[in-house]
C-alpha cells in the first residue's frame, strides 16, 4: 500500500474542530482522474460527534468534470468534450465531428473553489504537495483498497466537498 504519513490530530490548539461531514456536502460534486501523489492519516473529532479516522489522498488532477443528475437524482454521464464523432457515408465508413454542446469540464481552480472547505484545509493544507488537491475518505472505506504513490485514480466527490464518494484505479471496470 501507499506509505501513509503519521496519524495527525485533527485540530490545532485554538482551532475549532470541523463540522460533521454531512454539513459540507451540498451541490452535485465533481468527477476526476488524476495521479496519487501522497497519503496522510488523520484522527478528527467533528463538533458534537465521536472521533473519526480519515485518510487524505493527495491527487494531482488531469481530467475534471462536474457531476450531473436528472430530475429524479439519477447520475447522467458528463459531457466530456464539446464535440462528438458521428458515422456517415456509405456503410457508415466515414466520420465527421459534430458539436455536442458545452463541455462539463472544469479547471483545477474551479475544482478548488468547489471542494475546498476552510475547516478541512486547516488540517490538510500543510500536507498537500503542489499541485495536488486533498480528498478525504473514511478509514473503514480504505480497508479493501490497495494504492501506490503514482497510481492513476478516478474518483467522484460527495457533493461539492473533498469527501470521496467513489474511487478506483484508472482502467478498472467498475469506475462508471
Amino acid at each position: 500500500g501507499a506509505a501513509a504519513r503519521p496519524l495527525g490530530a485533527g485540530g490545532a490548539a485554538g482551532v475549532s474542530p470541523p463540522p460533521a461531514r454531512e454539513a459540507l456536502q451540498g451541490g452535485p460534486g465533481a468527477m476526476l482522474e488524476g495521479t496519487l501523489s501522497s497519503v496522510s492519516h488523520h484522527h478528527i473529532k467533528p463538533t458534537g460527534s465521536s472521533p473519526e479516522r480519515y485518510f487524505i489522498l493527495y491527487i494531482q488532477p488531469t481530467k475534471i468534470h462536474k457531476r450531473k443528475f436528472d430530475s429524479v437524482g439519477v447520475e447522467i454521464e458528463p459531457n466530456f468534450s464539446e464535440t462528438k464523432k458521428v458515422n456517415t457515408g456509405y456503410l457508415m465508413s466515414s466520420l465527421k465531428v459534430e458539436a455536442k454542446g458545452q463541455t462539463d469540464k472544469i479547471s483545477v481552480d474551479e475544482l478548488k473553489s468547489l471542494i475546498n472547505k476552510p475547516e478541512l484545509l486547516r488540517i490538510s493544507e500543510k500536507h498537500t504537495p503542489d499541485p495536488s488537491l486533498a480528498f478525504w475518505i473514511p478509514e473503514r472505506e480504505m480497508e479493501n483498497i490497495e494504492l501506490e504513490i503514482g497510481d492513476g485514480l478516478r474518483l467522484k466527490t460527495r457533493g461539492d466537498s473533498p469527501f470521496i464518494f467513489f474511487t478506483c484505479q484508472n482502467g478498472c471496470r467498475n469506475c462508471d
